[in-house]
């Protein structure tokens, strides 16, 4: 995650048909600066699991207290596209762009 509340996730794609050249690109998958309440809330980044960021909510502070187990909470992973339409086109345009992100992933992995 980056000073701006953006998560994005690394992701290598081969570069040409032989293979022998790999391009790695960083891909926004999240935008936390809707999320939060106020100016001063933050999230600190756990894990991703089954397509959540687990995160620590964090109230006007940096990092999360060392002296006390801090309570975590599960943001679904939405990719941060510019929105031309609403409600069904605008949920497909992000299927379509996390499959071919998928996709794109596995072929590399295949490779």
């Amino acid at each position: 995650m980056d000073d701006d509340g953006m998560v994005s996730m690394l992701m290598a794609k081969k570069t040409s048909d032989t293979g022998d050249s790999t391009s790695m690109t960083w891909i926004p998958i999240l935008d936390t600066v809707g999320l939060r309440k106020s100016r001063e809330d933050s999230f600190w980044p756990v894990t991703i699991q089954n397509g959540k960021l687990v995160c620590v909510p964090l109230k006007g502070v940096d990092f999360p207290n060392p002296a006390r187990r801090p309570l975590t909470t599960s943001l679904a992973l939405r990719m941060p596209l510019a929105r031309t339409g609403t409600g069904k086109s605008f949920g497909l345009e992000e299927v379509s762009a996390r499959a071919n992100l998928a996709l794109d992933h596995k072929n590399f992995l295949n490779d």
